[in-house]
């Protein structure tokens, strides 16, 4: 997928990676699913962040 900078839909857009994600890591039998997000206190990352256990966040 795709997405200019300053986009409309980016929260949407990483929610469906998310989901594709889960569904590769359950299909592999993978135990974590390690992704990176934008900074900031957007949509994008709020979705990047929803559904986690851990989170490392760099200051």
């Amino acid at each position: 997928a795709r997405l200019g900078i300053a986009q409309e839909n980016s929260g949407r857009l990483v929610a469906l990676v998310r989901q594709q994600a889960k569904q590769i890591a359950e299909r592999d039998g993978l135990t974590y699913i390690i992704s990176d997000g934008p900074p900031g206190i957007g949509c994008a990352v709020i979705s990047s962040l929803s559904g986690a256990s851990l989170a490392l966040l760099v200051v």
